[in-house]
């Protein structure tokens, strides 16, 4: 008899472990908190700009991606992105910058830092900029911001 109550016993405790362990998984996504540029900042074609990013997780970073395209045709990212292949300026090319990286191991808090350089012929009008970051669970989120390349022409007091 008392060979049953240790059995249910011990069987209790593996059951109580394998519950607890289910409580420890990280659900929580990472946080994105721009620092530069700002939110509808100017730009001229040719300049660089710093993009400066604090990403931090509860438990432990793992990977980041900037991606910057430019907004044509006015969409949200909710909707889907439809690039256009036309430009009214012959001269202009629609820009698109892409790079990622990893984050060391054991990492909550990360300063993105990278130095983007406009190119000359970028075209005129609304990019955006967005950053995606995932931690060591697989969590992911993202966070964009707005920002214009206007011509050298074009004064623009901030």
């Amino acid at each position: 008899m008392k060979l049953k109550y240790i059995f249910l016993s011990l069987l209790a405790i593996a059951h109580f472990s394998a519950c607890s362990d289910d409580d420890n998984v990280d659900t929580t996504k990472p946080e994105i908190e721009f620092v530069t540029p700002g939110d509808d900042a100017h730009f001229h074609p040719g300049e660089t700009f710093e993009l400066r990013a604090i990403l931090t997780d509860n438990e432990e970073l793992a990977a980041w991606k900037v991606e910057i395209h430019h907004n044509a045709d006015g969409h949200i990212h909710s909707q889907v992105i439809k690039l256009k292949h036309g430009s009214e300026h012959d001269h202009e090319e629609e820009w698109h910058f892409h790079k990622e990286g990893t984050i060391e191991s054991g990492t909550k808090r990360y300063e993105l830092i990278l130095e983007i350089e406009i190119p000359n012929d970028a075209e005129h009008g609304e990019y955006h900029l967005g950053v995606f970051v995932t931690d060591k669970a697989g969590n992911e989120n993202k966070a964009f911001i707005t920002f214009e390349v206007e011509d050298d022409h074009d004064e623009h007091l901030d």
